[in-house]
């Protein structure tokens, strides 16, 4: 955990020092072009006898990358000054809003349905500071494919579900839905991976079929809390709802909110690192393990066909 804040606040600031760095080299270019032009424009007005101007203009152009080195120092004390008041607005929401409320667990669960699809557009999603569709699902770790809830059985065999499904695209209601599954290849991991500790489990692959109904008896959304007043801080915020879809009982809610790097990384809603900073909360725990704490996934390595769901 502390090597993931480390990694998050050093790719931060790496993105920070290319952003003074480039206005620096500017600041730099424009000096030396006011310092080449000063000389050439004093003489200039020196000779048309403006001569109290030409000294006027020589110091005003000989000052010029000061006063923007100057100009540029304020706005970094201004930056992180309002940095500051916005985590401690977000930290005060989270004080009073934030936090899990789990009043039902599930054992054994095999899959889980993603109720609301995640808009495409991931890349442009995140530079749009007012139109970003739900960032706190994005920074908890919502992922873009639903069939990524899977990756960590297929990869590692580690405990986990064996589908997953969601809408068929984004702002859609289905029928149909998309449901992605586990599937043998036929052939062992080891024998891609030799040296892998589990070598002698089944190799698996994610297949993705259309479907008209759902096997899932349980799912979740996300409720973007995000009002303007709070983008315009760049924090986001969100509710996530654990669901029996066969009930519509609310198994598990949490609440949460998180400040966003913003203008100073390209991504501006990005928030890889960000859980484990005191600029979110809950602090350490991503979607996939809140899900995993009330929907307990199946124990075995079950790697079912087709027709079993």
């Amino acid at each position: 955990m502390l090597a993931i804040r480390i990694l998050f606040l050093r790719e931060k600031l790496e993105t920070k020092e290319k952003s003074r760095m480039v206005q620096i080299v500017h600041i730099l270019f424009l000096g030396i072009i006011s310092w080449l032009a000063a000389p050439v424009l004093g003489i200039i007005l020196w000779l048309f006898k403006f001569r109290k101007t030409a000294a006027g203009v020589v110091m005003a152009l000989f000052m010029v990358p000061f006063i923007l080195m100057g100009v540029m120092y304020n706005q970094i004390l201004d930056e992180n000054q309002k940095f500051k008041e916005d985590v401690a607005y977000e930290q005060a929401l989270c004080a009073k809003y934030g936090g899990d409320k789990i009043y039902k667990t599930v054992e054994n669960v095999e899959g889980i349905f993603r109720i609301n699809e995640r808009h495409p557009d991931y890349d442009s999603q995140l530079r749009d500071q007012f139109g970003m569709i739900d960032p706190y699902g994005n920074a908890q770790g919502d992922p873009s494919s639903a069939g990524e809830f899977l990756n960590d059985q297929r990869i590692a065999s580690k405990r986990g579900y064996i589908y997953a499904e969601t809408q068929i695209k984004y702002d859609s209601k289905g029928p149909p839905y998309k449901r992605f599954y586990l599937k043998p290849t036929g052939k062992k991991i080891g024998d891609k991976y030799p040296g892998a500790e589990n070598r002698l489990n089944p190799e698996l692959e994610i297949v993705e079929e259309q479907v008209a109904q759902l096997a899932s008896h349980y799912g979740y959304v996300i409720d973007d809390l995000s009002t303007r007043e709070l983008r315009e801080r760049w924090i986001g915020g969100g509710r996530i709802r654990i669901i029996d879809l066969r009930t519509n009982e609310v198994l598990a809610e949490r609440i949460g909110y998180f400040r966003a790097p913003g203008m100073s990384v390209p991504l501006h809603w990005a928030a890889s690192g960000l859980s484990v900073t005191d600029h979110f909360c809950p602090q350490g725990s991503s979607l996939k393990q809140f899900l995993h704490s009330v929907l307990k996934p199946v124990q075995a390595q079950i790697t079912p066909a087709y027709s079993d769901f």
